[in-house]
């Protein structure tokens, strides 16, 4: 399933990283209890990757201010520039991995399917951080309100690319175990697709937005560049960079000025067949979160994720082993045996409930999955009290399989190899009996 999917390459510039600068925040396999701010780690990142990739990125953007370093004195003195050739997906003749498509003609699908034409924009912010001088900047071009493109650049947060095509969300970022991951049901993972909602403000007044409270269409529309823009009076917000007065473009929802921050349009940026793709390059290593089966206003007979993994004692198990028999998979992640309750205090206590109402895993039949790292030979990366078989997945590729990227998360598998139920956090009691129950 890895391989199948896969993005449009980032061009050139975007796969250049900005310096070996470590990730702030980021949770390494075991780092949890030393690295910055329990809210990037346990609870709250995709586990089994690389921590940290989407939160760098949220940390910058507009409702997020970076979060300052305790010796760090941040002056955020913005500066916003509109250069052509930072714009995304080729906005510009400079040499892009699009050029080997032809542009959209005015007729094409890309280029027409809303009234307007696409549009780009390009925000910069420079601060000072220890006496240094710092710029990030934020390109976005949007074809409408549900295809766009956004790519950070920022000293912490290197280069990150997403892009929404109103079905699937696609983020890159080379600096990742998996540089490619695709979100099959983004609006599953809110915080994920928060970055470039942030941006696509839309009409707050009709459709609330967090960063834009008791909105207030002003009167008075105002033409920029030939495009009909709206302004709106929103509620300040300390935790966001938008002032009282933001101004949208009508046609597509996107962000062009708000307080100091004075986004400076394209409005004929180049939009070829790949801009908004959720494709990757065939062999490109994709991270893949499925959407989560069942929901709760469908149920679902989808089949189970086949899979052979190692144990932690040695030897295999695979998914065919539990065919005609009921099943859950409780998987957690390696980085829970250095948290003692401080940053996650109901993962563990999840897992173990799971083992006790499950006769220690014995009815059904209960397979922990450690994600991540096993740990050293005698050491296993495993938290005190667990005593289910446990197999390792290095790459999460199961848990994602199944929709889910908590800490830990559980999976319930009727005896026809249905999935019954799933639990993206720590699960309560009756939360696992209720799901249990489904089984039978």
């Amino acid at each position: 399933m890895r391989n199948n999917v896969g993005l449009n390459s980032p061009t050139d510039t975007e796969q250049r990283l900005s310096g070996d600068r470590p990730a702030a925040g980021a949770c390494h396999t075991g780092d949890v209890a030393r690295s910055r701010g329990a809210s990037d780690c346990v609870g709250s990142c995709p586990a089994g990757r690389r921590r940290g990739k989407a939160h760098r990125h949220r940390a910058h953007t507009l409702s997020a201010q970076p979060t300052p370093h305790p010796a760090r004195q941040t002056f955020l003195a913005v500066a916003v520039v509109l250069t052509a050739g930072l714009l995304l997906g080729g906005c510009s003749t400079r040499g892009t991995a699009d050029q080997h498509a032809a542009p959209a003609s005015p007729s094409s699908p890309e280029a027409s399917e809303f009234a307007g034409g696409p549009v780009a924009v390009h925000f910069a912010i420079r601060f000072t951080e220890d006496g240094e001088s710092y710029k990030e900047t934020f390109d976005v071009i949007a074809a409408g309100p549900r295809k766009v493109r956004l790519k950070v650049v920022g000293p912490d947060i290197g280069r990150i690319l997403e892009v929404w095509d109103g079905t699937h969300l696609l983020e890159h970022d080379q600096d990742s175990v998996f540089p490619y991951t695709v979100y099959e049901a983004p609006s599953e993972h809110p915080d994920e697709l928060s970055g470039i909602q942030e941006f696509m403000i839309g009409d707050p007044t009709s459709n609330p937005n967090p960063l834009c409270k008791h909105a207030e269409r002003l009167t008075g529309a105002r033409q920029v560049r030939g495009r009909t823009a709206i302004r709106y009076r929103c509620q300040p917000n300390n935790d966001s960079l938008l002032g009282a007065t933001i101004l949208v473009d009508q046609s597509t929802g996107l962000l062009l000025r708000t307080g100091p921050l004075h986004g400076r349009m394209d409005t004929s940026p180049t939009v070829t067949a790949n801009t908004f793709s959720t494709q990757a390059p065939p062999g490109a290593k994709v991270d893949i979160i499925a959407a989560k089966h069942p929901t709760a206003s469908k149920p679902s007979d989808q089949k189970a994720p086949t899979f052979r993994l190692g144990l932690l004692d040695g030897g295999t198990v695979s998914s065919a082993e539990f065919d005609g028999k009921p099943y859950v998979l409780a998987f957690f992640s390696s980085d829970l045996y250095y948290d003692h309750g401080e940053l996650c205090p109901r993962c563990v206590p999840a897992l173990l409930l799971a083992q006790q109402l499950s006769h220690h895993g014995t009815d059904p039949t209960v397979l922990a999955v450690q994600n991540g790292e096993r740990g050293k030979p005698g050491l296993p990366l495993v938290p005190a009290g667990l005593t289910l078989r446990i197999a390792n997945d290095p790459d999460t590729a199961l848990q994602h399989a199944y929709g889910l990227t908590h800490e830990v998360g559980f999976a319930f598998v009727g005896s026809d190899g249905a999935i019954r139920a799933v639990i993206d956090h720590p699960a309560t009691s009756t939360e696992i009996s209720d799901a249990l129950s489904k089984l039978n």
